[in-house]
């Protein structure tokens, strides 16, 4: 997806106007006893903001729905964290922060002029989400997240507000049967497709194409019975 308007108009307004940290499902339970913090398992090895002692968060605060349409429009790498693109997760977590954390924020503004000055330099890193991408110094104590959302990434209309994150849990376990377990190993359904494009090779490619998303709409299929 690369406009706005193809994701869910309530789901956006959940997000504006607030602070967000986006994390995989499979995290949850160290960040309950832990924090999101800097260095945790499965953040970006490349990120600037982890290189630094820092937490990148998507900071939607001055931005209303026609701004972040645009922002979309020329950089649309932030809805990876909505529609699924990013590593193939089947849930994502959206974790809002306290307004009383606002203080440790860098803008996104301030993150990516410092990267620049940082690839000047010849200090290379991953490039930070221009115009949302903004980041915590230090820690995030588990009990200044605020609220957080499901989202899942197989229909990204499907998503659940949790206010209480003692819940939390238990609405990851009871949101997770709905999408198809083949959908969690990305690397494997590539390989699958591989295979198969190589067993094609005599095929016209748009037809062998036409087969392998009628095989993967399938197996979706029958992961959701």
């Amino acid at each position: 997806m690369s406009s706005l308007s193809e994701y869910p108009k309530d789901l956006i307004d959940v997000l504006l106007g607030k602070v967000w940290h986006a994390t995989d499902h499979k995290n949850i339970p160290s960040i309950l006893s832990k924090g999101i913090v800097p260095d945790a398992p499965g953040r970006w090895k490349s990120s600037r903001s982890r290189s630094l002692g820092e937490v990148s968060v998507f900071d939607f605060r001055n931005v209303d729905f026609e701004r972040l349409e645009n922002i979309t429009e020329m950089n649309n790498d932030w809805t990876g964290w909505l529609s699924g693109s990013n590593g193939g997760r089947r849930c994502v977590v959206w974790m809002r922060l306290h307004e009383c954390l606002y203080d440790r924020l860098i803008s996104p503004k301030d993150v990516w002029d410092r990267h620049m000055e940082y690839l000047q330099r010849g200090d290379l890193k991953k490039n930070p989400i221009a115009k949302v991408e903004g980041s915590h110094e230090g820690v995030i104590p588990p009990d200044r997240i605020a609220e957080a959302v499901l989202i899942y990434l197989c229909d990204v209309r499907a998503f659940q507000r949790v206010s209480n994150l003692a819940d939390l849990e238990d609405a990851i376990a009871a949101f997770l049967p709905m999408c198809p377990k083949e959908l969690a190993d990305p690397d494997q359904i590539k390989e699958d497709v591989r295979q198969f494009v190589e067993s094609q090779k005599n095929e016209d490619p748009p037809e062998a194409l036409v087969k392998v998303l009628a095989e993967a709409r399938a197996r979706i299929g029958r992961g959701r019975d």
